[in-house]
């Protein structure tokens, strides 16, 4: 009598976990034919790729008012002796930081802009009307105890899950990735970029300064104004060098702390992401295979 009791409740259940993962893969194929997840994900892409962007222009005029520093020299004559300093080379080590700076940018567009495409080939109708086939083939195969489609089940669960985890990992990412972002970097990035365009300004302005005139005044007056100018610029040196100094230590924490949040989002997240899809792939098949067990 226990025996035959224990044979209906066993059915019972296995019926209602494939019932459950039914409408589990209709709301998969609903989801893929809406385009719900891709609309959310290309924003968040787009976002991104803009956010890159900007980087990379700001990277790319740190580099260029960096070499314009260094090649403006203070001029004087002492003694009667023509001198030219050069405070701006105490920029060098920064400028080769801020050039492998834009690099890191420009990888980080690219790598949105891969998944921007990824995103218009995997969200395209064919793809998701090969996930609706799979899904509709293996709820028929997970129902039937006999046939070809309950004996290709197994073959038939692995290509589903594939096309499925394909079909959602790029927008999933995507999201993930921006919400991380908001929640930790979005601040750090703000202050960052901030930081890089005032840095930039200000060593133009001091480029500005720097720069000799263009025509001498002839007079006594124009010559000792010149004079003066150029002594000045001697006493000063020292103090424009601390000041470039301070300048390089400021915009190479903040091209840092920009290559953190980038190499973050678009290096570090994509094959973390991959090995946690990887490793659900192997846990659903477990858990699909056993709810369609027979």
């Amino acid at each position: 009598m226990t025996h035959d009791f224990s044979v209906p409740a066993v059915s019972g259940r296995r019926r209602t976990r494939r019932a459950v993962v039914s409408a589990l893969g209709v709301l998969l194929v609903l989801l893929a034919v809406s385009g719900a997840a891709d609309r959310q994900g290309a924003e968040q892409v787009e976002a991104g790729f803009q956010r890159s962007l900007v980087a990379f222009g700001i990277a790319r005029t740190l580099n260029g008012v960096i070499s314009v520093v260094q090649n403006t020299g203070i001029s004087f004559q002492p003694a009667g002796v023509g001198v030219t300093l050069a405070p701006g080379q105490v920029l060098d080590p920064v400028n080769d930081l801020v050039e492998r700076f834009s690099w890191v940018m420009l990888v980080s567009g690219t790598s949105f802009g891969i998944q921007r495409l990824l995103l218009e080939i995997l969200g395209s109708p064919g793809v998701s009307l090969a996930l609706a086939l799979l899904v509709g083939l293996l709820l028929v195969a997970s129902w039937r105890e006999q046939g070809v489609l309950a004996r290709r089940r197994a073959w038939l669960l692995r290509v589903t899950l594939f096309v499925a985890m394909a079909r959602f990992a790029v927008p999933l990412l995507a999201i993930s990735g921006e919400a991380l972002h908001e929640l930790f970097m979005a601040d750090r990035y703000v202050q960052a970029v901030a930081g890089l365009e005032e840095t930039a300004s200000t060593l133009g302005e001091l480029a500005e300064e720097a720069r000799p005139a263009t025509e001498a005044d002839p007079t006594l007056a124009g010559r000792l104004r010149q004079w003066y100018t150029e002594a000045g610029a001697a006493l000063d040196v020292e103090a424009r060098i601390d000041e470039y100094r301070a300048l390089a230590g400021r915009a190479a924490e903040q091209a840092l702390d920009l290559i953190v949040v980038f190499t973050f989002q678009t290096m570090v997240l994509p094959f973390l992401f991959i090995w946690l899809v990887v490793l659900a792939y192997r846990i659903l098949v477990r858990a699909w295979r056993d709810a369609v067990r027979p």
